[in-house]
């Protein structure tokens, strides 16, 4: 840096140097200073290409997109207005991947998703766009030796940094039910709180039946978001939970709606990790 110091100052006339105020001349030097900083700074970008493994809805998937490559942007404003990451999407057949789920056919959502990545070859860090596939994530990491964001982990972290500990699970049924998430959260300290059956399923039919087909009216999306507030409440009153987990990706649809207790939403952790670690090497 100080070498293109010396060079600037020697290369410039002294007569043009007496003939400016000594203020301008100083801007014209930060100006340069800025430059040469910015162009040093640019590897600080994206280190890694971000995969994302979607399709178990076509809703989660482009909304996880769209929002990680809106938020890398966001965060690199100061190096130019359309810095957007490098991602690679590649898409399933939900009626596939719910036929092995419903089976807990566990190996084979396995060869699913591995056969998923093995056609992105480039990709070096992995977002599962759904919170059912994550009761393979573990067997994911050991079968392929892949970087992956855990949906679990960053949820977790988020609510003990906040001093939360008594948690409402909310989310599909089979994420609710099983205990992929919730030993997962016991392990951490949390105490893990469900709804009954009977809502459990009706939660499951609001997912599927209309958070996964996206375009909902702003009327459908607040019965949905209303539904879960008075839910929270009872449960907040009757079990004393402290805050919710919406873990399932289409929740962000309900992200413009307050609720009654802190929320966690786990696509936009997702999202804001991913962007994280796509710096690191």
């Amino acid at each position: 840096m100080a070498a293109f110091f010396v060079f600037f100052c020697l290369g410039v006339d002294k007569n043009f140097l007496c003939g400016i105020d000594s203020s301008i001349f100083l801007l014209l030097i930060y100006y340069f200073f800025c430059l040469i900083l910015n162009f040093f700074s640019m590897d600080v970008l994206q280190k890694k290409k971000i995969g994302i493994i979607g399709g178990v809805s076509a809703v989660s998937s482009s909304m996880i997109y769209l929002r990680t490559a809106l938020q890398y942007n966001a965060e690199n404003q100061s190096r130019g207005k359309l810095i957007f990451p490098e991602i690679d999407l590649t898409s399933l057949n939900m009626a596939e991947f719910k036929n092995a789920l419903s089976a807990e056919n566990y190996d084979e959502l396995v060869r699913i998703f591995v056969k998923a990545m093995r056609a992105l070859p480039q990709v070096k860090l992995w977002v599962l766009a759904s919170n059912t596939a994550h009761c393979v994530i573990d067997r994911l990491k050991d079968v392929t030796g892949a970087q992956f964001i855990d949906g679990r982990e960053v949820l977790a972290q988020a609510a003990l940094k906040d001093g939360y500990h008594k948690i409402l699970l909310l989310g599909a049924q089979f994420t609710m039910k099983k205990d992929f998430y919730r030993a997962f959260f016991e392990q951490k300290g949390l105490e893990i709180v469900v709804p009954c059956d009977e809502v459990c399923e009706h939660i499951d039919r609001l997912i599927y039946e209309k958070l996964c087909h996206g375009n909902l009216s702003e009327e459908e999306l607040s019965t949905v978001a209303d539904y879960l507030s008075k839910l929270m409440l009872k449960m907040k009153n009757v079990q004393g939970v402290e805050a919710a987990f919406f873990a399932c990706t289409e929740f962000m649809l309900l992200e413009d709606f307050s609720f009654p207790i802190p929320v966690y939403d786990v696509t936009t952790l997702l999202i804001n990790e991913a962007c994280r670690q796509c710096y690191m090497d």
